[in-house]
């Protein structure tokens, strides 16, 4: 587990600090927007889109249930998010990542 300090900003996740892994890392982002896709088996998704270490990043899955069912297109603005990482290349298509939880910021 990492040793994570927080600002007294920050003290949403002083309670979620325990549950940090070596396979997740938290992240500060910026114009954070939530989306509904429809997968291959025509269930619906979340997809999250922001921006991070000057960097636009889109169409990361979502695995935070709190955040299932709202409206595509919803901006969440500033965010801390919980970033699953992956240890091994899955069947050969890559290391995938993916939202495991987020923290509005605003």
């Amino acid at each position: 587990m990492h040793d994570l300090n927080f600002s007294p900003t920050e003290d949403i996740l002083k309670n979620y600090k325990k549950k940090i892994y070596t396979w997740q890392e938290l992240v500060k982002v910026s114009n954070t927007v939530l989306h509904r896709v429809q997968g291959s088996k025509g269930y619906d998704k979340s997809k999250l889109e922001f921006d991070y270490n000057n960097t636009h990043y889109y169409n990361m899955s979502v695995t935070d249930s709190d955040y299932f069912y709202i409206e595509d297109g919803t901006s969440l603005g500033d965010a801390v998010l919980v970033i699953s990482l992956a240890n091994n290349n899955y069947m050969d298509f890559g290391y995938f990542k993916f939202v495991a939880k987020i923290f509005r910021l605003n």
